[in-house]
């Protein structure tokens, strides 16, 4: 039999707070700071490297460790960057990283492959323009004349530009109108 405590109280369980993955940024999705000082860190047991790692001091007044990805970085002291979420798996307590072509962090110049996620604009793709350079087989003319006759395979096809596509294309549904 339960007691009177127990069933005023009726069991009650308090859920286990959750706590996130990035304090440091204080609910937002990007946080602006100064670099303090850049060093070398080395990874946890199985991995062998040195990592480049910021010291950063956020606007909040936090100072955080930032992981530096790629090869070579342009961060020195007093350096202004914007923070992400996201951690370096194998160094202990670093879970951000800075924006690359955000504030004084430069993207690399010479990227091909995902520009967007370095700040770079997509480099300009030239589409092809569809009807230049088009080959069309055009109907037989009615005139008698020899001359027309004489390579009917080279003369039905012609390489044409748009100008007459366009034209050919309305006069064709003119006569279609007619009809």
């Amino acid at each position: 039999m339960s007691t009177m405590h127990q069933l005023v109280c009726r069991n009650v369980k308090f859920k286990k707070r959750i706590r996130p993955l990035v304090p440091g940024l204080r609910k937002c999705p990007q946080k602006r700071g100064v670099v303090q000082k850049v060093f070398i860190q080395t990874p946890k047991k199985p991995n062998s490297a040195k990592r480049k790692v910021a010291k950063v001091k956020l606007s909040t007044g936090r100072v955080i460790s930032c992981y530096i990805p790629g090869i070579g970085h342009s961060l020195t002291k007093h350096s202004v960057v914007l923070v992400r979420g996201g951690r370096a798996q194998d160094l202990i307590g670093v879970r951000y990283k800075p924006i690359f072509g955000k504030f004084d962090f430069s993207s690399p110049e010479d990227r091909v492959s995902r520009p967007s996620k370095y700040g770079l604009d997509r480099l300009p793709i030239k589409k092809p323009d569809l009807f230049d350079g088009l080959k069309v087989r055009l109907p037989k003319h009615k005139s008698k004349s020899s001359d027309m006759h004489k390579d009917n395979a080279s003369a039905s096809l012609r390489v044409i530009d748009k100008v007459t596509i366009h034209s050919n294309i309305s006069a064709y549904f003119k006569d279609r109108k007619r009809v």
